[in-house]
Parts: C-alpha cells; sequence; structure tokens
C-alpha cells in the first residue's frame, strides 16, 4: 500500500545516510572483493535510485558494480541486503530490485521526496535511547503484573511480535531482566518502608506456609494496615524459603527476621489465629460414580484391569467410612462456610469473627457427649498435632522409608463414635484457640460497630472490656496531654457504662452518643470511622490499631494462587 511504502521508503533512506555517513567507512560492512567507488565517480550520480544503492569497484577487475545496503528481515532478524548489480549504466534492474524485495517504487519514491525528512525525523525517535528504556520498562512491568515467565523473552515467537510492533527495538536478555527487577525491588523496597513508616501506626500480619512443585516449602507475608484516612492497605512483604523443619521455632524466625527487615517489629499487633471439608464434600460427590467404577471394572476380560479392580477392592471405602465422612463435613460445614465469607471481603471483617463462632460453639455443644470431659482427646501443646500436614498415605505396593508419620490406607479406620469424637474435639480446640483476653478478640469487635452490642458475650466479658477501653482511654488522653472530644458511651453504652464510672466527672465525660446505633452488616466500618475519626480522634486511633487484623489468611492464599503459575 501507500502508507507502507511512505514508512519502507523512508527507513531505507535513513538507514542510506547512515551508510553513506559512516558504514563505509568501515570495510567490513562493505562485500568481500570490492571498495568504495571514488567521490569524483560517485559524485555525478544524480537519480533517485542512489538513495538506495551505492556504487562499488571490483578489486580484481576494476569493473563498476551497484550495492544494495538495504536492512531486509530474515529469520526474525535484520540483515543487510547485500545485492550486487551490474547495470551496465542503466538503472532499470535497481528498481526492479527495489520494487520487487524492498517495496519501493519509483514514483513512489518521487512522490514522498520531500516527506522523508519527517520521516527520518521519526526513525531517529525510534531508535532514541530514552525511547528505548521506556520500551523496556513497559515490558519489565508487563512480566511482572501478568506474572510472565522470563523464558517468553527467547521465545521466537514473541521475537517475531515485538518485531512487528517495532522492528527496532531488541528485547533485552533474561539476565539484564533480573537485574532490572532486583533493582526495582531494592527501590520500592525503600519507598514501602518510608510508607509504612508514615502512615502505619500499628499494623496485621497474615502468613501461610505453601509447598511448590518441586516440593520446596515457602512461607508468604502480606501485611495489613489501616491509614489516617481510614483506607486499608494490603502489601506482599515476603514469600521466603522456609527449610524444613517446620517447627514453630523455625517459622517464628523467619517472621521475626522479616518484620525486622521491614522495621514493623513494634507496630504488629499480635492475634492469633486449611481445606478437609472440600476434598471430603468432592469425594461424597464421586461416590456413586466410585461404586460404578468398583463394578465396572471387576466384569473385564483383561487381566491387568481386574488386578486394579482388586485394587481398588483394598483400598475401598467401607460403608461405615462412608457414613462418617457424611457425618464430618456436616460438622466442618459451618467452617468453611464462615471462612469463605470472611474470605471473600476485601473490608475489615475482624468484628464478625467472635459472632461467627459463638454460633458455631453453641452447635457444636451437646450435653449429652460423654467425650467432652475425655482427658487427652487431643493435645493441643503437641507439634504434630499442630502441624499435621507430614501424614502420608501408604499404599499396598508402597514400602518406602520415611519418617512422616503413615496412614494405611489398605486398613478400614475405626469409626466407632468417630463423629462425636472429632465434635468434642473441635470444640475443645475453639476453647483453647479463642480463650484469649477480651482486649484481643472483643475490642475489635467493639470498634468495628456492627457488632458492638457484643450479643455474643456473657455480662463478665462485658465488663471487662469496658474497664479495658476506660483505661485504655484515660492512658491515650494522658500520655498525650490532650483534652477529650469524645467519650466511649457511643460504644459501650448498651452495658450502662455509667452505673460503672466511680466519679460525675467521669460519668459526664463519657455520656454524648448513645443514640448512635451499630452500623448495617454490609457497611464498611472503616468508612464510617474515616466520616467520624474528627469527632472520637482517641478511639479513632484504636480503630486504626485493631481494624487492619484480617479475619482468614486469604491474602496469603491469594499471593500463593499466583505464585503457582511461575514458580
Amino acid at each position: 500500500s501507500f502508507n507502507e511504502n511512505t514508512e519502507t521508503i523512508s527507513e531505507n533512506k535513513e538507514y542510506i545516510s547512515d551508510i553513506n555517513d559512516n558504514s563505509l567507512q568501515d570495510s567490513n560492512s562493505i562485500p568481500d572483493g570490492y571498495r568504495p567507488l571514488s567521490k569524483a565517480s560517485a559524485s555525478k550520480l544524480d537519480s533517485e535510485v542512489w538513495n538506495y544503492f551505492h556504487p562499488l569497484e571490483h578489486i580484481e577487475t576494476g569493473n563498476r558494480v551497484e550495492w544494495c545496503p538495504l536492512e531486509i528481515v530474515r529469520n526474525h532478524q535484520k540483515q543487510i541486503c547485500n545485492i550486487i548489480c551490474n547495470t551496465g549504466g542503466s538503472t532499470e534492474n535497481m528498481w526492479d530490485h527495489l520494487s520487487s524485495i524492498h517495496g519501493i517504487t519509483k514514483e513512489n519514491s518521487l512522490k514522498l521526496k520531500d516527506q522523508l525528512k519527517i520521516d527520518t525525523i521519526f526513525k531517529t525517535t525510534t531508535s532514541n535511547l530514552k525511547r528505548k528504556q521506556n520500551q523496556t520498562r513497559s515490558l519489565v512491568e508487563w512480566i511482572i503484573d501478568s506474572a510472565q515467565p522470563l523464558y517468553i523473552l527467547e521465545s521466537q515467537k514473541f521475537k517475531a511480535f515485538i518485531a512487528t510492533l517495532d522492528p527496532y527495538y531488541e528485547l533485552p536478555t533474561c539476565k539484564a531482566v533480573k537485574s532490572m527487577i532486583h533493582n526495582a525491588y531494592n527501590f520500592s523496597s525503600n519507598v514501602l518502608k518510608q510508607k509504612l513508616k508514615d502512615t502505619a501506626t500499628s499494623c496485621s500480619l497474615t502468613c501461610d506456609l505453601w509447598t511448590s512443585r518441586n516440593r520446596e516449602s515457602y512461607l508468604g507475608i502480606t501485611c495489613h494496615w489501616i491509614d489516617q484516612d481510614f483506607k486499608l492497605n494490603e502489601v506482599l512483604l515476603a514469600i521466603i524459603l522456609c527449610p524444613y523443619s517446620h517447627t514453630a521455632e523455625n517459622i517464628y524466625n523467619t517472621l521475626f527476621e522479616t518484620m525486622d527487615y521491614w522495621d514493623i517489629l513494634h507496630k504488629d499487633t499480635e492475634t492469633r489465629w486449611n481445606s478437609s471439608y472440600l476434598a471430603w464434600r468432592h469425594l461424597l460427590h464421586l461416590q456413586n460414580a466410585i461404586n460404578m467404577v468398583k463394578a465396572t471394572i471387576a466384569q473385564s476380560n483383561d487381566p491387568q484391569i481386574r488386578k486394579e479392580s482388586k485394587h481398588l477392592h483394598q483400598i475401598m471405602l467401607t460403608d461405615s467410612e462412608w457414613d462418617i465422612l457424611k457425618e464430618l463435613v456436616i460438622l466442618l460445614c459451618p467452617f468453611a462456610e464462615a471462612s469463605t465469607y470472611l474470605g471473600a471481603s476485601k473490608t475489615s471483617m475482624i468484628g464478625f469473627i467472635n459472632s461467627t463462632l459463638a454460633h458455631i460453639k453453641q452447635d457444636l455443644y451437646d450435653e449429652g457427649c460423654q467425650f467432652y470431659n475425655t482427658p487427652n482427646l487431643v493435645n493441643l501443646e503437641n507439634l504434630e498435632t499442630i502441624f499435621n500436614n507430614e501424614i502420608e498415605y501408604e499404599d499396598v505396593e508402597e514400602r518406602e522409608i520415611s519418617k512422616h508419620h503413615k496412614i494405611n490406607i489398605n486398613v478400614p479406620q475405626t469409626c466407632n463414635n468417630l463423629g462425636r469424637k472429632v465434635q468434642a474435639a473441635l470444640y475443645k480446640a475453639l476453647e483453647a484457640y479463642w480463650n484469649s483476653p477480651a482486649d484481643d478478640y472483643l475490642l475489635p469487635t467493639l470498634l468495628d460497630l456492627c457488632h458492638k452490642k457484643l450479643e455474643f458475650a456473657d455480662s463478665l466479658d462485658h465488663k471487662f472490656v469496658i474497664d479495658i477501653l476506660k483505661n485504655m482511654y484515660n492512658k491515650y488522653t494522658q500520655d498525650s496531654q490532650q483534652t477529650p472530644l469524645t467519650n466511649l458511651t457511643d460504644i459501650v453504652e448498651p452495658y450502662n457504662l455509667n452505673n460503672e464510672l466511680s466519679t460525675k466527672s467521669l460519668k459526664k465525660k463519657f455520656c454524648s452518643l448513645s443514640q448512635n446505633n451499630e452500623i448495617d452488616l454490609e457497611s464498611d466500618a472503616c468508612t464510617w470511622w474515616a466520616a467520624h475519626k474528627n469527632n472520637f480522634p482517641v478511639l479513632a486511633s484504636f480503630a486504626h490499631e485493631y481494624l487492619a487484623m484480617q479475619a482468614t489468611s486469604t491474602p496469603s492464599e491469594r499471593l500463593f494462587s499466583n505464585a503457582g503459575i511461575i514458580m
């Protein structure tokens, strides 16, 4: 097309200009056995074709020939054309070559003569160093944001694609990109450290251990905090290779080193926080299909298939095992639903944990269950009980030596009262893991405002959390030497705070906003505090600290879902 010829002529004329100025002075750019024609002879060349060809002289014979130094692309690589034409004084052979190989015609060349300066400027701009740096930066950002593997830079198809966008752009090497990513990380980490220092008065961490396809374990750490505008921030701090064994001490040391690197040891808000339920539920959905496969292969005429049928029969779940799976799925369903609900939200959900667990504990408790009082039903102090991801399943033909605990899947498991035992164990685990001080689990709920009435807590907890909040409030106002602009009644009014206060001055100080009700369950507590932080500056500072706590480890799990694509 005319436009395509315009671009080709523009680029090739600029290229010829470079050849005339530089390349002809370098004997390596001229075909072997030839040399440039003398300047006296070359000055007589006035045809338009000499913008693309250059006259040379054969060294041995002294004959004149015409050399094409234009650039062409062969196998996705740019090369010099290097065609030699014996014209005998005529330029037709040269025009035929330009038309058939380079798409340059005599007519278009003459029409575009006045436009070549503009095209030359454009080509000079495209080859500009700054433009190339911007292109490379955009390429690296695309690789990072879309989680592309670095070997894409070696793909011939990708190189061809880039060449169609800009034939003058040279892709960086994998080594160069790695260096750029490393430099970008160093720069970004310094920026993030400063942002944490400037905007995070306290923060919350979520962690998750993950095993890659090559059996290496990694610890992912994400950080969450609320800035002065009550915006919830979430950043990735590290994905760290976590050497075996995964003891609490090793995990603690890795976490401590990361917090020390980011200078947030003094900012962390302590809290105590994956899915057999889903696996068992899917298995129950496949029960009929498994039974059909078992019956079908047992009738096969193929000896090998019948052998597999015997193997399947050995590892097949018994009726009692299928029944206990159904019981366990029912028991674990509330946990799965709560995890899904809490993990799907992108706002602060810490206030929902306690009310959710209170309902689950209520459903788990059974006065007639004799296992609630069974000693050592579950040893929550035993690390093997807590970190039980090292259990392996031993098949009939597998006799590998392993230090891990093994369960022989060929031996039916004892299912007598197993469902009741699991129910009691779950209840005891909730009692143990969530038997935290009130300031750890009730204060965040109070500040969330969706559950500020604490209907799930007993009267002792009500009084305890009120006392804690009063002490924190008074200590804060005394330390900051400020006159408090707010009171606590808006939060703890349902518990008759005035009866708990010992002096009239305190009663008067804490009695202004009792008319504020709980916010809607779908509302974001951070949004509410952002609108009321000036009215309640002291309480807002507490909200900064506690509402950044994450309800689940979903951010870390989401992180590993992305990492699994490229690791």
